[in-house]
C-alpha cells in the first residue's frame, strides 16, 4: 500500500521519470550502482552512501488465532522456545535471538530462537502466520488490519522491539541526478502523508 500510493503520486507529478521497482534487491547492490535509491531498515553503509531516516516502527509478537487454539498460548516469553517460530530477518546476518523491551515492567528479555522458517521479506512471514504455521516478531504496523479482524493476535502487548528506523539510501554522487534529486525531495517532503498506508 505504501509504495503503491507513494509511487503513484510521484509518477503523476513527474510523468517523464521512469521507475523500476525491485522489492527483492539487497542494499549492497546500491554500492555497485545497480540501484539509484534503496529503502532499508539498516543504515550501516559505507561513507559513500547517504541514509536518510524517514520513519520508524516497532516490532511485536504475533500468531494466528487458529495456531493459538491448536497449540496453546505461550505462558510467558521464555515459553516461546516450545512453539513453532517464524523469523523475519531483514539484514544480511541471520537472527539468532529476539530481544524485547517492556517499558511498563522496565525490563529487557533476550530469547534465543531456532526458527522453522526465515525470510527477509515480511509478507512471506505474514503469509506463513496467516497459514497458522507459528509465532513471529513482526512490524506491528503491517499486522494492524489482521489484528483488528481477529485473524492475528498480539501475544504480549507490553513487549516490543522499539524504534527501528526506515531509511532512504542513495549514493552521494547521485544526489544531483535529474531522476534521483526530485524523488529524494518528494519523499522527504511528502512521506508523512503515506506512513499510515504501510
Amino acid at each position: 500500500m505504501l509504495f503503491r500510493s507513494l509511487m503513484g503520486d510521484f509518477r503523476r507529478k513527474y510523468p517523464a521519470i521512469q521507475i523500476q521497482c525491485d522489492l527483492l534487491g539487497r542494499s549492497q547492490n546500491i554500492l555497485k550502482g545497480d540501484y539509484d535509491i534503496y529503502f532499508d531498515i539498516s543504515a550501516n553503509l559505507p561513507s559513500s552512501a547517504v541514509a536518510i531516516r524517514i520513519d520508524e516502527f516497532d516490532m511485536k509478537l504475533f500468531a494466528s488465532a487458529k495456531y493459538l487454539r491448536e497449540n496453546g498460548f505461550p505462558k510467558n516469553l521464555e515459553d516461546l522456545v516450545n512453539h513453532q517460530l517464524l523469523s523475519f530477518s531483514p539484514g544480511r546476518t541471520p537472527i539468532t535471538y529476539w530481544e524485547l523491551t517492556s517499558e511498563a515492567q522496565e525490563q529487557k528479555v533476550k530469547i534465543d530462537i531456532n526458527p522453522g522458517m526465515v525470510s527477509n521479506q515480511p509478507y512471506a512471514i505474514k503469509t506463513a502466520m496467516l497459514d497458522d504455521q507459528g509465532i513471529a516478531l513482526m512490524p506491528s504496523v503491517l499486522m494492524k488490519a489482521e489484528v483488528e479482524d481477529g485473524e492475528l493476535v498480539n501475544l504480549f502487548p507490553d513487549w516490543h522491539v522499539p524504534g527501528l528506523g526506515v531509511y532512504m539510501i542513495y549514493q552521494k554522487q547521485k544526489v544531483r541526478s535529474p531522476k534521483v534529486k526530485p524523488f529524494v525531495s518528494f519523499v522527504k517532503s511528502e512521506f508523512n502523508k503515506y506512513r499510515h498506508d504501510f
